[in-house]
């Protein structure tokens, strides 16, 4: 397995080394275990209340302690995270626990319009509300168009696929984390 050295810190955070590990598929821990079941149920607590500690965070903290939060966030400690290269995927996991996703789409149907809409006020409100922390007044308007299809009308030649398409296949879980790190690595990416 190829362990990926961006996840490999002691610092707290939401996640233990221990659960980074667990989720990321490097530890020992025995599927249908007792140890896997309290492992994955404290690792839900965390997530649950990670929503809340943000929302306090949001409102609670200074400018000044806001503005050196980047600063703060490294991946080995040597180089700054770029605020906006993982903003896409914390997004989609906190539309994920909100939103219920499942509420716009049966297994091989999504109903894009209706998402879509959804999709506009909650992005439009997010804006609004990181202008409005920075001292601006904005009425703003998104507009997004959204083109899905079930990962099952990808096919299984890995091989073929754009890097977007195999991660759409490794998100859903068709093809697992090493499969997924293997083919980013025979193409040279």
């Amino acid at each position: 397995m190829v362990f990926d050295p961006r996840y490999d810190f002691d610092a707290p955070g939401i996640l233990t080394k221990k659960q980074r590990r667990y989720l990321l598929g490097e530890s020992d821990i025995e599927s249908g275990s007792q140890h896997e079941r309290t492992i994955r149920s404290r690792i839900r607590e965390r997530a649950g209340n990670i929503l809340q500690d943000i929302e306090i965070l949001s409102t609670g903290l200074e400018d000044r302690d806001i503005d050196q939060i980047p600063a703060h966030i490294t991946n080995d400690n040597s180089t700054s995270w770029d605020p906006y290269s993982r903003l896409g995927t914390i997004i989609g996991f906190l539309l994920r626990i909100h939103e219920g996703l499942e509420m716009y789409y049966e297994r091989d149907n999504i109903d894009a319009e209706k998402f879509e809409q959804r999709m506009e006020l909650v992005m439009s409100g997010a804006i609004q509300y990181a202008l409005q922390t920075e001292g601006y007044h904005a009425g703003v308007s998104c507009e997004i168009d959204i083109d899905a299809k079930s990962v099952d009308e990808l096919g299984s030649d890995i091989g073929s696929l754009s890097e977007e398409e195999l991660f759409s296949l490794y998100m859903s879980n068709q093809i697992s984390r090493e499969e997924y790190i293997e083919e980013l690595h025979s193409r040279g990416e």
